[in-house]
């Protein structure tokens, strides 16, 4: 069963790269939200009806999580998709030691970073962004100044450790990938490994969150 299931899936993959791409990508994403959201100790009641009664219950259930699925969607999983591909270009077959050592740092200086900025800005956008303050024009530019600096009080207070972090794993990550793995199999393999190490960034990025509205 399962066998059969990895096998369509690599024959998918194959056939439809970029699509089986940035789908896999935003379940990931949408499923690294819901656990983040959980370990970060965000949580809200809802009110739900049980006969004549009103019963409330607490819950981390998130209204995110269909964002961050866009998030791996549109953003993510093409970016990913797109920054392997370069970087095979750069990097041709066959791969000595030197080539190897060259490509894991080209990544890790270029992808790694710019991948850590996109997902603390939008994580930043989505946490912070309220419509319901937007009323007209002056509103609006009120609202968009006031999340822009948020953002970039997040990138300030949490790329660093983010970069860090993915520094550590990406080098082993991409031995794995040199050794064991298709190109076309790279940006899917990453969104994997990544998917466990975005779940401890993402609720690491939320508790920071959380503290900094608590003291404005």
């Amino acid at each position: 069963m399962l066998a059969d299931l990895n096998r369509k899936y690599l024959n998918t993959l194959e056939n439809h790269p970029l699509a089986t791409k940035v789908l896999t990508a935003a379940v990931l994403n949408g499923l690294n939200e819901q656990l983040a959201t959980y370990f970060a100790g965000e949580t809200r009641k809802s009110t739900i009806k049980i006969g004549s009664k009103d019963v409330q219950l607490s819950h981390s259930v998130t209204k995110r999580v269909p964002l961050m699925f866009l998030y791996g969607l549109l953003i993510n999983g093409p970016f990913t998709h797109y920054a392997y591909k370069l970087l095979h270009l750069a990097y041709r077959p066959p791969l000595g030691p030197r080539k190897r050592l060259a490509q894991i740092l080209t990544s890790m200086a270029t992808i790694t970073p710019a991948i850590s900025a996109l997902m603390i800005s939008y994580i930043s956008l989505i946490s912070n962004i309220d419509i319901t303050n937007i009323k007209d024009l002056s509103s609006a530019k009120a609202e968009l100044l006031d999340v822009l600096r948020k953002i970039k009080v997040a990138l300030q207070t949490s790329l660093v450790s983010v970069i860090r972090s993915s520094w550590v794993s990406s080098p082993i990550f991409m031995l794995v990938a040199q050794s064991f793995l298709k190109p076309n199999q790279w940006a899917v393999f990453f969104n994997f490994c990544y998917f466990v190490l975005g779940t401890y960034n993402n609720t690491i990025i939320k508790r920071r969150l959380k503290e900094q509205n608590k003291n404005e």
